[in-house]
């Protein structure tokens, strides 16, 4: 009966052990899981800046004005899962395109807006203000 009960002991302690270093690497794994989660959704309204961009520069090179209807840049559907994107000012000294978060679904933590101006640099807020991000900015030479 002794015997049985150190065993019992043993077993309670190590899986209070288990449970202790489960919860200190849930700790460390799970801010972290949600911040590349973070930015694999930002990297969606990079992408759909930068399509909307390159489709905005053929424009512009054709006709020499930008334009914010989408639909005449070849853009059929100008949402997903994470961002709209919108052009929220053609005119050509001021060219803003804009990547809204989609409402969130409760899936962690929502995707910041973000807006490319004509020289391509991408910002992390809307309205091509702020501060630029230029790891995934574009600059280009081709602006009026």
């Amino acid at each position: 009966m002794k015997k049985l009960s150190r065993i019992m002991t043993i077993v309670v302690v190590v899986a209070f052990v288990l449970a202790v270093v489960a919860a200190g690497a849930a700790r460390f794994a799970i801010p972290r899981f949600a911040q590349a989660s973070a930015r694999e959704k930002e990297q969606e309204g990079v992408r759909m800046l930068q399509r909307v961009f390159e489709l905005e520069q053929g424009y512009y090179g054709r006709y020499h004005v930008y334009t914010a209807d989408l639909q005449s840049l070849g853009v059929r559907d100008s949402g997903t899962r994470w961002y709209s994107v919108r052009v929220s000012d053609a005119r050509p000294e001021r060219l803003c395109l804009e990547a809204e978060p989609s409402p969130a679904e409760g899936e962690g933590i929502a995707p910041r807006p973000m807006s490319m101006r004509a020289d391509g640099f991408l910002f992390q807020q809307s309205g091509c203000t702020g501060e630029v991000d230029i790891r995934r900015s574009v600059p280009t030479s081709i602006s009026p």
